[in-house]
């Protein structure tokens, strides 16, 4: 008989338990932050019974004043952002069979990015017309001067047919960002430090999916100073340090020996100025390099470790935006890029002009194939890429989006002009090649 008394007990016990910081966070906190919802009017409590509230004028006790916390509770939020898309990448033409090459034609549905030239995002031809799939989620915890971040990436689909083992991250990022404000000559500077796995961007071409001045695949941490000088005037200044893993893995091997891997060494420098929303303008250096020699442990001259400790991948450039009512907007990016013995610098580190990689940069534009008479992956590049923008609205001086239908017009390219510094050995004719799309 008393089994049902202790478990009610208990119950109650476990209700009340759960009332009461219910109850804690109800307290509104005694200087609500701006804009918070601890700051908004509250609404009306309806009673609990059928008989009417008392009326305001109506004299009543003095209210025991309700407990308050030693210290207000911060404001977290919780959230989840990210996005995927899922092409049906068709190809459809009309070709001679493989196995009847001198036959007539025939109609032929195949894999979209097999027949196509700018599917390849390795590649300078490159466009987003033939994008493939990709899906991100990104899981944040959020306060007012903190924010964690923990974020699932990757392509192929995995469902839709073969599974590729290199398509997913999971997880793939993973930062923590703190900041702050504080007080210095009459300004309100903010002082921002992020640390983790993520990929910061300069010089991002969105158009083109990729980077004038890189985007750096590290875990490493970032520091970034913000001046308002005055109410149009900001200033930027930042900092970042970071590193690569090189290397590769094999599943079949027995732990702990599936992988071999070596350190790859990045920082990068950005200064920024904005004056309102009319001029943006942005310089920037980074620099990629090596001193691990894990990964080069043979004598043969051109891949010894001596030849590795060599390499770098060295970027200086800027970006500036010029917005001019009525006239649109100019987004231009230059960039010089020195890169020698890009094979000592794979996977990871800094993706630029469509190469994830020092190695990348190497196969794409300094024609190396792995044969060291012919190219040690070194040369240099200077690269541009611009955008102008306008709109219906923009061109009547109204904000973006007043006019229906809005029409956008967009004119943009990149220009890559790219000199090889090939070894006297070399069989190859051609030392300097241009492009443009």
């Amino acid at each position: 008989m008393n089994m049902p008394l202790q478990l009610q007990a208990l119950l109650v016990l476990w209700v009340l338990a759960l009332a009461a910081p219910a109850a804690a966070q109800e307290v509104p906190s005694q200087e609500p932050e701006k804009g918070s919802a601890a700051g908004a009017e509250p609404a009306p409590v309806e009673p609990s019974s059928g008989e009417p509230l008392p009326a305001a004028s109506t004299p009543a006790a003095a209210p025991i004043p309700a407990a308050q916390p030693s210290e207000p509770a911060r404001d977290w939020q919780l959230f989840v952002s990210g996005y995927f898309r899922a092409p049906l990448a068709v190809g459809i033409s009309p070709r001679r069979s493989p196995d009847d090459p001198e036959g007539p034609a025939k109609t032929q549905l195949s894999y979209g990015p097999n027949r196509t030239v700018d599917a390849n995002y390795y590649s300078f031809a490159y466009t987003r017309l033939q994008e493939q799939d990709w899906a991100e989620v990104f899981i944040h915890a959020k306060t007012k001067h903190f924010e964690a971040v923990v974020g699932w990436m990757g392509y192929w689909f995995q469902a839709a047919g073969f599974r590729n083992n290199d398509a997913a991250w999971t997880p793939g990022l993973a930062y923590a960002v703190v900041d702050t404000d504080f007080d210095f000559a009459g300004l309100r500077p903010n002082i921002m430090l992020t640390a983790g796995a993520w990929w910061p961007k300069f010089g991002s071409f969105a158009k083109y999916d990729t980077y004038t001045l890189g985007q750096f695949r590290q875990l490493g941490e970032q520091l970034k100073l913000t001046v308002p000088i005055h109410s149009e005037l900001t200033l930027r200044l930042v900092q970042g340090f970071g590193s690569a893993r090189d290397g590769s893995s094999n599943i079949l091997a027995p732990p702990p020996y599936q992988a071999t891997v070596g350190l790859v060494l990045l920082h990068y420098e950005h200064i920024q100025l904005t004056y309102g929303k009319h001029i943006d303008v942005g310089l920037h250096y980074n620099h990629e390099w090596t001193q691990d020699p894990n990964l080069y442990q043979s004598t043969v001259p051109g891949r010894s470790y001596g030849n590795a400790s060599e390499a770098h991948l060295t970027t200086v450039g800027a970006e500036a935006t010029l917005s001019v009512p009525y006239a649109g907007s100019l987004w231009i990016s230059p960039s010089y890029i020195s890169l020698k013995n890009g094979w000592a610098l794979a996977e990871g580190g800094t993706e630029i002009m469509h190469s994830l990689s020092g190695d990348g940069l190497a196969t794409n534009y300094m024609a190396w194939s792995g044969s060291l008479t012919d190219s040690t992956g070194s040369g240099t590049m200077f690269n541009l890429g611009f955008l102008y923008e306008n709109t219906l609205s923009g061109i009547r001086g109204l904000p973006r989006g007043s006019v229906r239908p809005e029409l956008t017009l967009n004119v943009f390219g990149l220009f890559a002009d790219v000199s090889l510094d090939l070894p006297s050995t070399s069989v190859i004719t051609q030392d300097r090649i241009g492009q443009f799309k």
